[in-house]
């Protein structure tokens, strides 16, 4: 396998698993600082998309073309009517709030115009970022600093990224049993709850399938493993925060207006609530690294709560039960795996809006849903 010279289909694959961890290394070794900001990759490479697309639309299909109107429309009624309406609107808040859409609109421009990487390569592209981060984290371990920042960002985010990918284990041709070795055990080094919990779920509904008994078989082995985890990560393991977000939430909710419980708050504007104690050093905290005043969706860590507050209660629902419908009708294991650990995952975690993480997620989900086509077609096909 090549690791220098990536297909043009694989290159931003390569790109967050190969050349930043790499990137991000050299930058720790180096002890300038924790962690890389690829936000400065992927803004451009998401406006390059953008306007290559423009350049292409005559090849465009009529169908890529539908698709992009339709998230046009969207963006324009939510993200630019508002500024002739409202003077008080913060452009970084509502940028932060809005790209998952960007994302969205980039992974679907890829693969329709450049076309889909080889889940083979992108597979192996992952196991050599595992490689990475096992050493990283054993090295961490030995000397006592254990500590939350990952390889690219922070290993909560980097070990969604393995999981999305180890979810096509058993599309592999000729996989090796090392590979899934390590992904597993970078998956515990990163000590991430969520990440432990998604990982639990898609090995026991594999093994439910097969044998109620090896589910059972699962659930001391895991507790002990949590345990350790706990121990490992000292005060921070009861550190609940993400029930703080939430709490905050329903706060919200329960004292706006009722157009922002069903419609949704406006983008870009401040939410007006009262920070509770338990909240306010997270609000303090992106003040001062965006440079902003007051609380934006965006503070809260779920992409559940984030959808509910920016788009309203009845549309945010039809994100997990999407998921879950998905999950009920797909026959293709890959998409039923990932419909769990996004599930899971979007409780904690903002799963549309991460880099490095949404572009991943968003292109494996579409590539499912292609195989999962191809899959029905054939068996329709065959009868």
């Amino acid at each position: 396998m090549d690791y220098v010279r990536p297909r043009t289909q694989e290159f931003p694959f390569w790109a967050m698993f190969v050349l930043f961890p790499i990137i991000s290394i050299i930058v720790w070794i180096s002890k300038k600082q924790d962690i890389v900001n690829y936000d400065y990759f992927w803004v451009p490479f998401c406006g390059v998309m953008i306007f290559f697309t423009f350049l292409r639309q005559k090849k465009s299909s009529n169908r890529l073309a539908k698709i992009l109107l339709f998230f046009s429309c969207l963006i324009f009624l939510k993200y630019f009517i508002p500024w002739w309406i409202y003077d008080s609107i913060t452009l970084k808040a509502s940028l932060m709030d809005g790209k998952w859409m960007i994302y969205l609109i980039t992974a679907i421009l890829w693969l329709s115009i450049v076309g889909s990487p080889k889940i083979i390569h992108v597979y192996k592209y992952c196991i050599f970022f595992c490689l990475i981060y096992i050493a990283k984290a054993l090295y961490m371990i030995g000397t006592g600093t254990l500590s939350r920042a990952g390889v690219l960002m922070e290993a909560n985010y980097d070990g969604f990224m393995i999981l999305i990918v180890y979810c096509f284990r058993d599309a592999i041709p000729n996989r090796k049993t090392w590979w899934d070795w390590v992904m597993i055990l970078a998956t515990l080094l990163t000590f991430s709850r969520t990440g432990w919990i998604s990982f639990f779920l898609i090995i026991a509904y594999k093994a439910f399938r097969k044998n109620i008994l090896y589910f059972a078989a699962l659930v001391p082995i895991v507790m002990v493993l949590a345990s350790w985890g706990a121990e490992l990560r000292g005060e921070s393991a009861h550190n609940l925060d993400r029930f703080v977000y939430w709490t905050q939430a329903i706060n919200y909710f329960q004292n706006t207006s009722v157009d922002n419980v069903l419609l949704g708050a406006t983008p870009g504007i401040p939410l007006q609530v009262e920070v509770m104690p338990e909240f306010a050093w997270t609000v303090e905290k992106f003040e001062d690294m965006h440079a902003l005043n007051g609380i934006f969706p965006f503070m809260f860590h779920s992409t559940y709560l984030r959808l509910a507050i920016t788009w309203g209660v009845v549309l945010a629902l039809l994100y997990p039960f999407a998921l879950v419908k998905i999950f009920l009708k797909t026959d293709f294991i890959p998409l039923k795996q990932l419909c769990i650990i996004t599930l899971i995952q979007s409780f904690s975690l903002s799963a549309l809006t991460l880099q490095n993480v949404s572009f991943l997620l968003m292109t494996t989900f579409f590539m499912c849903w292609q195989y999962d086509k191809q899959i029905r077609l054939n068996s329709k096909m065959s009868v």
